[in-house]
């Protein structure tokens, strides 16, 4: 063969190749670690040998369960002796914080007094005072529209000084 050479095993022949096949393909009988239970012969013993597995396991389980609920019972005890705290806190703040509510009408004396800036007498003089003012500003627009655009100032640059000063007063230019 010519750049790839091959296993010795496949070399000459096909009969390697279907040796490793049929090696591969056969079951290969091992032992395996399950445990069974103990090995009884008698099934009465064996019965027996059940019952007292299920009764060890029932009193694990009821052991268990009475130690749940002994904590549990000691965790309610300790949020109702919590709560008791709280409460007994909450009153003792209560009684040391007292709210008084503000008495506004007492402040202040006659409740009626606090808004009687707001008279319908005053709105309608605003509103009037409003009024003419802005027919006073209608008036004027009006009368700068009939006299025309106001009208650019003419600038006229000064003439010049006929003494050669050049407008500038006492200094000559020669």
């Amino acid at each position: 063969m010519s750049g790839r050479r091959r296993h010795c095993i496949f070399r000459d022949s096909l009969m390697g190749m279907a040796g490793i096949l049929i090696t591969l393909a056969m079951p290969i009988p091992a032992g395996a670690a399950i445990s069974n239970g103990p090995n009884c012969t008698n099934a009465v013993a064996a019965e027996e040998q059940r019952i007292l597995q299920f009764h060890l396991a029932e009193q694990a389980y009821q052991q268990q369960l009475k130690v749940g609920r002994e904590r549990y019972q000691q965790k309610q005890m300790t949020r109702a002796k919590i709560i008791a705290a709280m409460a007994s806190e909450l009153q003792a703040r209560q009684q040391t914080v007292v709210i008084h509510p503000v008495a506004v009408a007492e402040a202040s004396g006659n409740t009626d007094e606090a808004a009687s800036w707001f008279q319908p007498w005053v709105v309608v003089a605003v509103l009037t005072v409003g009024f003419f003012g802005f027919a006073y500003y209608l008036k004027r627009q009006r009368v700068q529209d009939m006299h025309g655009p106001k009208q650019p100032p003419i600038v006229v640059p000064a003439p010049q000084a006929v003494d050669g000063t050049h407008g500038r007063k006492g200094k000559r230019v020669a």
